[in-house]
């Protein structure tokens, strides 16, 4: 009882994870509408604040100085214990540091990985727009196939492989709606 009392007002300070619609103010794939990249890397940190699924890193800045981010989705206990399961890929990756039974033991008991980039080209516009409903998914479904998926799956995702084009897309965008 005393955790439920202790646990309702701290998790009253977290705010809850908005959906798309509710962070950018419209549902993604909207006519007229873009999340620019900016924004969309704060509803990123937002949804790795909130989400025990999700693990937001950058790894390093663009030409033009914006983040570019790389999300890890996965079971929380996975995402717990990230630096093994990336140090037993890494292990896969170079058979010459792994026998062939340390190669088998780590695909029977390791998660399948999956790479998803977005955004290649700054025009490629709606693959980052719908990045923002599938990290949202993954971060909030409930369901017993999302909780299958996130217990045998790391899923990496790159929002934006060209954060800078995207944006510059976005801001050109606005700068000519309705002319």
């Amino acid at each position: 009882v005393l955790a439920v009392l202790v646990a309702k007002p701290l998790m009253a300070q977290i705010p809850p994870t908005p959906s798309p619609k509710e962070f950018f103010g419209f549902p993604m794939g909207t006519n007229d509408e873009l999340a620019g990249w900016d924004r969309m890397v704060d509803y990123f940190a937002r949804i790795g604040e909130n989400s025990d699924r999700v693990l937001v890193e950058e790894l390093g800045k663009t030409t033009n100085g914006r983040p570019y981010l790389l999300l890890t989705i996965s079971a929380p206990d996975t995402i717990a214990d990230l630096p093994r399961h990336r140090a037993n890929q890494h292990r896969l990756a170079d058979p010459r540091r792994t026998s062939e039974a340390e190669a088998a033991t780590i695909t029977q008991t390791g998660k399948a990985v999956v790479l998803i980039g977005a955004n290649v080209h700054a025009t490629e516009i709606g693959t980052s727009q719908a990045m923002n409903r599938l990290v949202h998914f993954f971060a909030t479904d409930r369901s017993a196939w999302t909780r299958h998926v996130l217990d045998n799956v790391i899923v990496l995702v790159i929002p934006s492989q060209n954060p800078d084009g995207q944006q510059m897309v976005v801001d050109w965008h606005y700068q000519n709606l309705g002319t």
